[in-house]
């Protein structure tokens, strides 16, 4: 014989049993307002940091920069895969531009600037942020240790 059809529990009432609704999970009203509150704090907080930003752009607010030629060397040491911005923070801290704003919006408006090569150069202190970008795209300003030994020669020549 067959058992199609037939089911194992019996009711009370001698018919099959409807299936149980699957359990809802409760959740706590406390933790969704939490939640929401934090979303719209993040939106706010965005909101606002980006007004602040198309407010500065709106008043047309230079970079601080400084405003001669400088003075005084310092080495910068440009490393493999540094960007612009990298190296303009190089700078400001070693007080060579007032910003690295002002380094990169140099940087911008010189078509070359994205032609530094790593290497070490002499730059001087409190610069403008063109005159730095000028300068690096200098070759005569790398600060490199070389020395040219011309064919030939024997050890006692070369000392």
């Amino acid at each position: 014989m067959s058992n199609v059809g037939l089911s194992m529990q019996e009711s009370s009432s001698g018919g099959p049993r409807p299936p149980r609704p699957p359990k809802k999970r409760k959740r706590s009203r406390a933790a969704l307002v939490v939640a929401l509150l934090v979303v719209a704090g993040l939106l706010v907080g965005a909101g606002y940091g980006a007004y602040l930003a198309f407010e500065r752009i709106q008043a047309g607010e230079p970079a601080p920069d400084y405003p001669g030629p400088g003075s005084g060397e310092v080495v910068i040491e440009v490393s493999e895969g540094e960007t612009l911005a990298d190296i303009g923070q190089t700078m400001k801290d070693a007080d060579v531009v007032a910003s690295v704003q002002a380094f990169t919006e140099a940087a911008m408006l010189e078509e070359d600037a994205t032609n530094v090569t790593p290497g070490r150069y002499l730059m001087l202190q409190q610069m403008t942020g063109a005159q730095a970008v000028e300068r690096m795209l200098n070759p005569k300003s790398r600060n490199e240790n070389t020395v040219v030994l011309p064919e030939g020669l024997r050890t006692d020549q070369v000392v």
